[in-house]
């Protein structure tokens, strides 16, 4: 009995404390339904922005031709012009063709030239005197004077006819006038005369020194040259062959005079050239397709036959003439023409302006020198000299 009530009691306070942890418990949350695994197969979610697919089946949409469409027609309208056309600038100067079908150069060149070699003319020498009879030879005491030509201008005037896109025809004339004037004097009180170098040795006297003297010239040319040019090489380099024809003229005048107290005795010669041939030769430049500068180089000869006439005369003061010559050869002459320089052209390659150093040599010619030595030997066989122009040279040009 007392086990039994034992046992009651305990079970009455073990349920007692089971009900007042039920009343204080918070109720369990609900749990959730466990996750579907993944489809690998499933769909992306559809895009409200996408578009429908095309279907490949669909046809084209119909051809309507513009307004106006004349399907006979053979030849279409071109489209007209835009409203505002685009406008580029140029990084570098526009490259325009030299050569154009019937093309006009005009050109006008300075020059200014030089005279050398056979065109100088030894007039006059000091000698120790005065001694008779006069030594032969004579000894000098001082310099020879001479005649010599210095610098003086000239020009050229050109025009080219293109005929094609790789030839053209040139002319070109050329004038250039030469003059030179020098004198010499001793001391009439010093033991020094001077010595006549161009008179005739047989008319000299004891009494042929001077205290002074004097010589003036002049050499004429004018060359006119027909040519045709035939570009063979064009790059950025150029290269011309031209063949043609030349007509020159040369004259060449002295005089000279030398004073005595009692008489004046002049020398006088003249020698003119007149002829014609054949020219060929080589032309190049080298441009900068970006500033328009180039650089130039020209090279011809030429052959001229043609005549050389000379006249030498001396006169005396008292006297009248004692010498009275001339002469007339017909001959050769070689003409070796050689320039170099630099030059600018414009943007539009209308305007160019060049400069360069010119070299002219004449082969197988006479001058005044060489006839005056003939007479005073007597000797007229054929002269052989060299007689060269070199300077300086400007020219212009305007195309059209």
């Amino acid at each position: 009995m007392f086990r039994l009530d034992r046992y009651r009691r305990s079970l009455t306070i073990t349920w007692l404390m089971l009900s007042l942890a039920t009343a204080t418990a918070q109720p369990p949350a609900p749990s959730l339904p466990p996750a579907a695994p993944a489809n690998p197969y499933a769909q992306p979610p559809a895009n409200p922005y996408a578009q429908p697919p095309a279907n490949p089946y669909a046809q084209p949409p119909a051809y309507v031709p513009p307004p106006g469409f004349d399907p006979y027609q053979t030849t279409q309208q071109a489209p007209p012009a835009p409203l505002f056309p685009t406008l580029t600038m140029p990084t570098a100067l526009p490259v325009i063709p030299v050569n154009k079908p019937v093309h006009l150069v005009l050109s006008g060149e300075f020059i200014m030239l030089r005279a050398s070699d056979a065109a100088i003319t030894n007039y006059a020498l000091p000698i120790n005197g005065p001694v008779l009879p006069l030594p032969n030879p004579a000894v000098p005491r001082g310099p020879v004077a001479d005649l010599e030509y210095g610098a003086d201008p000239g020009y050229r005037v050109g025009v080219d006819w293109i005929w094609n896109d790789y030839s053209r025809w040139v002319a070109t004339y050329t004038s250039l006038d030469l003059e030179s004037v020098d004198q010499v004097a001793v001391d009439p009180l010093s033991p020094l005369v001077l010595q006549s170098l161009v008179l005739h040795p047989s008319t000299l006297t004891p009494t042929s020194v001077y205290t002074d003297a004097s010589a003036n010239g002049d050499i004429e040319l004018r060359l006119l040259d027909v040519e045709y040019r035939r570009v063979f090489v064009e790059d950025w380099y150029r290269a011309d062959l031209l063949v043609g024809g030349r007509y020159a003229t040369l004259d060449q005048r002295f005089q000279s005079e030398f004073n005595h107290p009692a008489f004046t005795d002049t020398v006088r010669s003249n020698v003119d050239f007149e002829g014609a041939g054949i020219r060929f030769g080589i032309r190049g430049d080298w441009r900068s397709t970006q500033h328009g500068f180039f650089i130039y180089a020209q090279t011809t000869t030429n052959f001229l036959a043609g005549e050389f006439t000379g006249n030498y005369t001396q006169t005396n003061s008292i006297t009248g003439t004692v010498v009275d010559t001339s002469t007339a050869d017909d001959r050769i002459v070689n003409i070796t023409d050689a320039e170099l320089g630099l030059g600018w052209h414009s943007p539009t390659q209308r305007f160019w302006l060049s400069g360069g150093y010119l070299f002219n040599t004449w082969s197988n010619v006479v001058s005044n020198a060489g006839l005056i030595r003939s007479v005073q030997q007597s000797n007229f066989a054929p002269v052989d000299e060299d007689l060269t122009f070199d300077g300086f040279v400007v020219r212009g040009e305007l195309r059209f």
